[in-house]
């Protein structure tokens, strides 16, 4: 059952500005909420390393998160495949290993 209610253009007027406002509120606060799911899970790591070193270590049987990792963690001794496949060697038996890092924060 709808309810017809006569308004003078003041009431109207308030009405639709506190709509208005209820809705930019919601929408704040979800956006907030997208933001904040985003650090929470944090950010690849793919822009910080040399894709086309990550793509030799995936051609040679990698997963993406390991190559990547590998790269990662190598990038002060020169995140060179070398180096790379140096700490996959030493680091293959770690129970995250196979997990994706990610920066958060």
């Amino acid at each position: 059952m709808l309810l017809d209610i006569a308004m003078s253009d003041e009431q109207q007027q308030a009405l639709d500005e506190s709509l208005a406002l209820a809705q930019q509120l919601q929408d704040e606060e979800m956006k907030g909420e997208e933001e904040k799911k985003q650090e929470e899970e944090g950010e690849p790591i793919s822009g910080y390393v040399n894709q086309e070193y990550a793509k030799q270590l995936i051609e040679m049987g990698f997963p993406k998160a390991v190559a990547e990792k590998a790269l990662f963690f190598t990038l002060a001794n020169g995140g060179t495949t070398e180096k790379a496949l140096e700490w996959i060697d030493q680091h293959s038996e770690d129970a995250d290993f196979n997990e994706e890092l990610k920066i958060v924060g």
